[in-house]
């Protein structure tokens, strides 16, 4: 047993004999899993709190986590990136309500650092360390994918070994992205829904493994050298820079009028360019008078002779 799995199935262990009924106090008929996820700030530690997860264990950078499918779904989606994932069906966590012993050293089969619920999201096999046969292990290529989406590093480090996966079929990937629906629900946090989270023309497998097949879906290819960082992220939109200047000899700014009150100062502005052209002439004669009396409700006295 390689060391990775040793830690996975010690946590497990750790768990159960800590927490014997922990996993009991969920509804039955409901699946129950067991992950972890990075921690740096007290912060994180109350939303998870807030979303009303339960804690299991914390350790300096770390914390194992109970949570149901849905709870699973919300940390990809707020980019805690859970890992180390194992699930208990309603007829595990019905044999355990039953004091049944349930083997658990089968977590991660083939021992690369992905669980086996874990490698079923990704299309991986179980039962080979390295799928596609590129001497960089499922685990580990999916770790890279981790530090991708941290921003720890770039797509182009690890282009070379992407994707984990062998094939992928239309059925596993109904968005058309060449990411596993699975994937993105429980581990990555994209839409499973969109080819394109981020709305950009550039489909999620290319933002995030760098290229993905020619129409395969909408989009497809290697990802362009031009488009530079964060837009070749699978969260960050593409759009070119919008640029603009405004000349500032055709912008006019002037204030026609200003008015004190025992309140503050109401100044009128006008902007535009604008052309006038006057013909014809005017007389007027006679006198105006005109006082004017303001406490927010203003008063008018007139007095004209024309």
């Amino acid at each position: 047993m390689n060391q990775q799995k040793f830690l996975t199935v010690c946590l497990i262990i750790i768990f159960f004999l800590t927490f014997p009924t922990a996993i009991l106090a969920v509804e039955q008929n409901e699946t129950v899993y067991l992950t972890q996820v990075h921690i740096t700030t007290q912060w994180q530690i109350q939303k998870l709190k807030f979303w009303g997860i339960t804690i299991i264990h914390q350790a300096l950078d770390f914390v194992t986590l109970q949570v149901s499918e849905e709870q699973l779904e919300t940390l990809a989606q707020k980019q805690y990136m859970p890992y180390h994932t194992i699930s208990f069906s309603p007829q595990r966590v019905a044999a355990l309500a039953s004091g049944a012993i349930i083997s658990i050293d089968d977590a991660d089969t083939d021992g690369d650092g992905l669980t086996d619920e874990e490698e079923s999201w990704w299309n991986t096999n179980p039962n080979n360390p390295d799928t596609d046969s590129d001497s960089f292990t499922d685990g580990d290529e999916v770790a890279k994918v981790r530090l991708i989406l941290a921003g720890e590093a770039t797509t182009t480090q690890f282009k070379h070994i992407f994707p984990p996966f062998l094939t992928l079929p239309p059925e596993l990937d109904i968005d058309m992205d060449y990411l596993p629906d699975q994937a993105e629900r429980f581990a990555i946090g994209t839409s499973a829904n969109s080819e394109s989270t981020d709305g950009d023309k550039y489909d999620d497998g290319q933002e995030l493994f760098g290229r993905s097949p020619i129409d395969y879906g909408q989009w497809g290819g290697d990802m362009p050298a031009s488009v530079l960082s964060p837009g070749n992220n699978v969260f960050v939109a593409a759009y070119p820079n919008i640029h603009v200047e405004a000349k500032t000899d055709t912008i006019r700014i002037e204030i026609l009028e200003e008015i004190t009150t025992a309140h503050g100062i109401i100044e009128e502005q006008t902007t535009g360019i604008e052309t006038t052209v006057t013909r014809g002439s005017s007389t007027t004669t006679g006198s105006a008078e005109t006082h004017t009396y303001s406490e927010w409700n203003e008063a008018h006295n007139t007095q004209s002779e024309l």
